[in-house]
Formats: structure tokens, sequence, C-alpha cells
């Protein structure tokens, strides 16, 4: 008698792969009969179950996407994805992280080398719409700090911000494709690349255009770097990066939840 993992195991495979000797075989000898259909059958309306829903859920997830491709040329792509990529959690609300890679291998979307881009920019925008809350941040508790430590602080932005680039005007093509009316919209794609912030205040997730610079400055922050140690990097790289207007830019749009000293 196989254990519980193999028997999940056999499961899996008989769903996802339509590989169904082993499973076939251990149901039959628990002799676990329904309704009259055999084990075929019942297979067959869980695995057509549990890809219509696969399915749905990630064209909810990428409607721009959807939108780009047609539904028709979706559905099949979306299968072969739940195929190679199954869910490992439950919540279905931030299914298909793995959809930019799967699309960058993906030869019949070889034509759109955008794609995978998009659906990154589709991905972050749910990881921000779904991702922590800010508890708020006082900006008078930043003029309290000593300005002989102010090099030392590390400022905490948003929780649920996002950075990405690519070399193609994803936003643009996001924009124009929000609508079935604005699909028909024509994106020049000479004008990339972009580089985003994708966040989240309140219940509406917002998408920040940076330049280059703006953008590196962010990545530092958000990989825990001081001011002092980000501000010799940027201008190491950026020599005309001014931190104060860095600072004023994050500050406007309220993007600190907080702040800490290096320890």
């Amino acid at each position: 008698m196989a254990g519980l993992f193999d028997i999940q195991d056999n499961f899996l495979s008989a769903i996802l792969e339509s590989r169904n000797d082993a499973i076939v075989d251990e149901i039959l000898e628990h002799d676990l009969s329904v309704g009259g259909l055999s084990v075929q059958e019942r297979l067959n309306i869980y695995r057509n179950n549990t890809f219509i829903t696969l399915k749905r859920a990630l064209a909810q997830n990428f409607p721009v996407l959807c939108r780009l491709v047609g539904q028709q040329f979706f559905d099949h792509m979306a299968g072969e994805y739940v195929q190679k990529h199954p869910p490992i959690t439950p919540l279905l609300m931030t299914y298909g992280v793995k959809m930019p890679e799967f699309l960058d291998d993906f030869d019949a979307a070889g034509s759109l080398p955008y794609l995978a881009d998009v659906a990154r920019l589709e991905h972050l925008w749910n990881m921000s719409f779904n991702g922590p809350d800010s508890e708020g941040f006082d900006l008078e508790e930043l003029n309290k700090v000593d300005p002989e430590k102010f090099e030392d602080i590390i400022l905490k932005l948003l929780p649920n911000m996002q950075l990405m680039s690519s070399i193609y005007p994803v936003l643009d093509i996001w924009l124009a494709n929000q609508t079935e009316e604005g699909a028909s919209t024509t994106v020049n794609l000479e004008r990339g690349p972009c580089h985003l912030a994708i966040y989240r205040k309140a219940q509406e997730v917002e998408i920040m255009p940076l330049d280059p610079a703006s953008h590196a400055f962010f990545g530092l922050l958000g990989a825990g770097k001081t001011l002092g140690s980000a501000l010799v990097q940027m201008t190491g790289k950026y020599p005309a990066f001014n931190l104060q207007e860095a600072l004023q830019n994050i500050m406007r749009n309220n993007l600190i939840a907080g702040f800490e000293f290096a320890k």
C-alpha cells in the first residue's frame, strides 16, 4: 500500500499530466466507487474542474496579458502554465509568480517579446494590492534627527512597494489595454526602457515612472542601505544624483513607512 505522500504525488500527476495508472490502481484497491462512474471518468471531471479554476485565476490575475493575446491563445498558454507551475498555496489571488519566466521560454509568444515584462508588471501590481499595509509615518520625526546622524538612517519604504525595469514601454502598454476599446491603441515600442515603482496607499495601487537614478536609489533603500552608503554608491554611478531632490520626491509622495538607525 502506498504512503500518503505517494498517493498525493500520484493524484497530482493524474490531474496535471494525465498519468493515471498509479492512482487508478490505488483507488481500485480501496474500491472507491461513486455514482456508477469509472475511475477514469471521475478523474477527468476533477481534472477539467481544476484546469478551469486555475486558468480562470490566471485570467483574473493577468487581464492585460489576456487582452493582448486574445482569450483563445491565453487559454492554451494558461493550460501549459498550469501543468508546469501548479499553485503552491491555496491563495490564488497572486497565482502566476513564474509567468514572466514561462513566457520568456514560450516559443508561441516569441513575436511579442514584451509579454514577459507586461506579465511581470501585472504580477507586481497584484503583489502590491495584496501586500501589507503601512501603519503610516509622521515626517516630522525626520526633522528631529540629529544632522550628524542623518547618514546612518535606514529609510523604510512602503512595505508593499515593488520595483521593476524593462527595455519596453510596459507602462504605456498596460495603460493602453485597461479596456477593450484601448486595446486597439498603438504603442511605440521604441519609447522604452522604463523604470517603475508599484505601490499601494489605502486601497489604490499606483505606478510611478522613475528615471534610472531614482530607480537605483529606491532599490538601495529597499535593500536596507543607509542614506550615507546609498549616497556613496549613487554618486559613483550617477554623478548628477541629488539626494535632497530624491528625498523630497519620496516624502512628497508619502512613500516612507518609517526609519531606523544602523547598528
